[in-house]
């Protein structure tokens, strides 16, 4: 797995940095309107000159400190979870700043995060089956779980500007998608362990995002490729 942005830095030249490493500056500052907006200015044309347009979630946990922090990198096929079911992800599309789907269905930002919840971890009978899954772990032996995970697609279509209050949205997104997976992560360590995620130790929390890894891919729709199917 690619790594970047790992450890906070003191960075005043955005400029010189690439997609992965403006995103995680982006997500550090999304509550800070300034600097956010000069980001997502420059996010717009880092994209296109990556030629990149699809970007992985990641967790990093400082070795010894056990603090946990979001991290992107470029998606690279060879890394990719082999055991998620592509054709059952859970598909976020931000048409624009004021239309959001959610697998087709026109929805507000409040409900996205109890909808993917809902269908990661809790699916319907029908599609039940298709995403249950058995993970081996060698601390906790067999563990019953679901191979699903969520697209958070923006809509840069015929070279569409991604307005600030869009990337907004998609840092909104992205932040109750981490809590999706980082709610049934504590559900397990309550199960299992007796304690919260945040009490376990390094090592502990390691197995535990070996089971339950973010399963959430960043895409920019540049040629209307997944807007099509995503919208009504």
């Amino acid at each position: 797995m690619i790594f970047n942005g790992c450890e906070k830095k003191n960075v005043v030249d955005y400029t010189n940095l690439n997609t992965t490493d403006l995103l995680m500056e982006a997500y550090w500052n999304k509550d800070n309107d300034s600097t956010f907006a000069k980001i997502c200015k420059l996010l717009n044309d880092s994209i296109k000159e990556d030629n990149q347009y699809a970007i992985e979630t990641y967790l990093f946990i400082n070795i010894g400190e056990g603090d946990t922090i979001v991290s992107f990198g470029f998606y690279d096929e060879s890394n990719h979870y082999a055991d998620i079911n592509e054709r059952l992800m859970f598909d976020i599309y931000i048409e624009n700043e004021n239309t959001l789907y959610a697998n087709k269905k026109r929805v507000e930002l409040s409900e996205i995060g109890n909808l993917a919840y809902q269908y990661t971890f809790m699916p319907e009978l029908e599609y039940y089956r298709m995403l249950k899954r058995t993970e081996k772990s060698e601390d906790f032996g067999e563990v019953e779980t679901f191979g699903g995970g969520v697209n958070l697609v923006l809509n840069a279509n015929n070279n569409k500007k991604i307005s600030i209050k869009e990337w907004k949205i998609l840092f909104d997104c992205l932040e109750k998608m981490i809590n999706v997976f980082d709610t049934e992560r504590n559900n397990f360590a309550l199960k299992k362990l007796g304690k919260r995620y945040d009490e376990l130790s390094y090592k502990e929390k390691i197995s535990i995002g070996e089971v339950f890894p973010y399963k959430i891919m960043i895409l920019s729709d540049h040629y209307n490729i997944w807007g099509s199917n995503l919208s009504d």
